[in-house]
């Protein structure tokens, strides 16, 4: 009777283990790197930019790259190793030239002992705001249940609208990106600046903006810059990493902001009016609480009011009178209408002077969807009662 042959055997049993375990980290790899890819290839379907897309296909060819290279298909690694530098390089090259320039009407300054100079090369000024925004707008939908695939959509609409114009404003596309503050949540003491015109000795209003959750972006600067271009009043922005504005060293950052304004020859230190945007708000609360009044008005735009803070203790008795406007929309389903009347109504009950304006069928983004709109309401509404 014919035997079968262990020895025959186990070589064929060796050969079919050198067939299955290059695959191993080959699968592997494909595993690990699928996030990138999928990242990736959303940041190329979004990208309005060369970069952004320049960006994508480098991480892409990287992945690929070593992915043929575990498969053992050199020629094609070496290839895709070549896109990927030409991608690369070209990154290098169209990286913005971040120049600072003290007499420039629009620029960064860096406020306090934390500030922190930009890098033209990393990836978060690589990579233009515009096109992270639009990743983002694909990404969070996937883990906000708050922002659905279409409100997702229109925000992406309106960003690109806006960055549109700041891509057009030179002095606007030369200031670095803040994201990095954001992503990594610290506070770099970085602040965007406008200087309006103004005479020798002439001492102007200012506007003090505090961003909301996800960072200080040129696009809500944009917004702002139209009011203060056109009214000649001064502008700042400060950037408090992601945005957390409720912890100690928040509202230490708004506080060294708001002093470097009122430290310029140029700026009416009685005539600073704070506008916060969403979690900014919680900043705005806890100032109003436990600090005497430094501002002349304050605006709440889509803004976190916490009634907590308000209930906690007794106002500062400057505060009683102080002028605020309360702009929101109808549609915002993270801060329902119902819960802004009742903190506006409980600032009102403080001795707050408060007006309010609601744009229907808005969401939670209409700073952008409504930039025009906004921008108007708050300017006039400074000049005609906010701002005396």
């Amino acid at each position: 009777m014919e035997r079968t042959s262990p020895v025959s055997g186990g070589e064929d049993g060796a050969g079919s283990s050198r067939a299955v375990l290059p695959r191993a980290p080959l699968v592997a790899w494909i595993a690990m790197s699928a996030p990138v890819v999928a990242v990736s290839c959303a940041l190329l379907f979004v990208a309005r930019t060369l970069e952004g897309r320049a960006a994508a296909l480098f991480s892409l060819s990287v992945v690929v790259a070593i992915g043929l290279a575990l498969a053992s298909k050199r020629r094609a690694a070496i290839a895709s190793l070549v896109l990927a530098l030409v991608a690369g390089v070209l990154l290098l090259v169209r990286a913005p030239k971040i120049e600072s320039d003290p007499s420039a009407s629009t620029r960064l300054v860096l406020v306090g002992p934390l500030g922190a100079r930009p890098w033209r090369f990393a990836p978060t000024n690589v990579v233009p705001e515009r096109d992270q925004l639009a990743l983002a707008t694909v990404l969070v939908p996937m883990a906000d249940a708050l922002m659905t695939r279409a409100s997702a959509a229109r925000l992406r609409v309106a960003t690109n609208a806006v960055y549109d114009e700041v891509d057009g404003d030179p002095t606007l596309s030369a200031l670095p990106s803040a994201m990095g503050d954001a992503i990594f949540d610290r506070d770099s003491g970085r602040v965007f600046v406008f200087e309006p015109a103004h005479e020798r000795g002439e001492r102007r209003p200012a506007i003090l903006f505090l961003h909301g959750s996800a960072g200080s972006w040129k696009g809500y600067f944009s917004v702002f810059l139209a009011i203060a271009r056109a009214e000649r009043w001064a502008l700042a922005q400060p950037s408090f990493g992601f945005g957390h504005w409720n912890a100690p060293a928040g509202l230490d950052a708004v506080e060294r902001a708001r002093a470097w304004l009122a430290s310029q020859p140029w700026v009416d230190p009685a005539q600073i009016h704070l506008v916060c945007l969403s979690n900014g708000g919680r900043a705005a609360t806890r100032i109003i609480a436990s600090s005497e009044r430094r501002y002349r008005s304050v605006v709440w735009l889509s803004s976190v009011i916490e009634r907590s803070v308000i209930d906690a203790r007794d106002w500062p008795a400057s505060w009683r009178g102080a002028p605020m406007l309360v702009l929101h929309g109808t549609q915002d389903d993270r801060l329902p209408l119902d819960y802004i009347h009742r903190a506006a109504d409980a600032l009102s009950s403080r001795g707050a002077v408060v007006q309010r304006e609601v744009f229907a069928g808005e969401d939670h983004y209409l700073v952008f969807t409504q930039r025009t709109r906004v921008a108007s309401t708050i300017a006039r509404w400074i000049k005609d009662g906010g701002g005396r």
